[in-house]
């Protein structure tokens, strides 16, 4: 009898063990630490202020942007915590005329995290159609125009003579007044000339910066940060042109071949 009983102990504590592994099948399942893959990354309805950035992942994860005007990613956007397979965010507060660098990252339900694996870019357009007087300015400089004057001749002068400068027959002086300023901080540097403004009319035809012979004409310079430099600009357009508009152009950045462009009206002549 002692042997059965101790046989019968045997056989339950045998049943308990069993029975406890077979009610805890995940215990020795691996844990997940797998990041979410991503991809089919795109910045679009990018305007002056704003851009809409989207991907998608492998597994629903959350959404969150990092970018900045420089690749050290300076600003991330507020962290989207619903896991989803289909991302996007709008960023805003981006400045004018620049190009960005951005990356973006997902994490899942496990506290797995992905990220883009290149620096994307996008290019945020330059401010159009400003009234002469005012200023713009991208991430690295900032441009005033103070004036865009129509004359039909000019004076200068040299080793105390004075001399009358006129125009080609049926076309006008156009004379502008700007100021450009290095808005960067330490060493950073850019050439600035009288050859980054032009002028176009409502026709498509572009005018470039002619020979002004004036003491105070735009100095061409390289600037330092927090330097600036300026002067008189001069342009020979035909006296009938009309829907005159002044362009400076911030420069040509990353793979974009196209220039960036910030453009003020030149009224009519009344």
């Amino acid at each position: 009898m002692k042997c059965l009983a101790k046989a019968a102990i045997l056989l339950l504590f045998l049943a308990v063990l069993l029975s406890g592994s077979r009610c805890n099948p995940t215990e020795n399942t691996p844990s997940d630490t797998t990041a979410p893959t991503i991809s089919n990354v795109a910045a679009s309805e990018i305007t002056q202020t704003s851009a809409k950035i989207t991907w998608t992942t492998d597994d629903p994860s959350s959404s969150q942007v990092e970018y900045s005007p420089t690749r050290d990613f300076g600003t991330t956007s507020p962290l989207d915590s619903g896991l989803v397979t289909s991302h996007s965010l709008t960023i805003t507060g981006l400045i004018p005329g620049t190009l960005y660098y951005y990356t973006v990252k997902s994490k899942d339900a496990s506290g797995n995290e992905g990220s883009s694996s290149s620096w994307d870019v996008f290019l945020v357009p330059a401010e159009q159609n400003l009234t002469v007087g005012q200023a713009t300015q991208n991430a690295s400089n900032k441009v005033t125009v103070k004036a865009a004057v129509r004359v039909d001749h000019y004076d200068w002068e040299s080793s105390g003579y004075t001399y009358t400068e006129y125009p080609a027959s049926g076309k006008i002086f156009i004379i502008v007044d700007a100021e450009v300023e290095n808005k960067t901080s330490g060493s950073v540097a850019f050439y600035s000339y009288e050859g980054d403004f032009s002028i176009s009319d409502d026709q498509g035809y572009k005018y470039e910066y002619g020979s002004y012979l004036a003491n105070d004409k735009f100095s061409s310079v390289e600037l330092y940060g927090g330097q600036k430099t300026g002067g008189k600009v001069l342009f020979e357009v035909p006296i009938g042109a009309t829907g005159l508009k002044l362009a400076y152009n911030f420069g040509n950045f990353g793979p974009y071949s196209t220039a960036v462009l910030a453009t003020w009206v030149i009224p009519d002549a009344s």
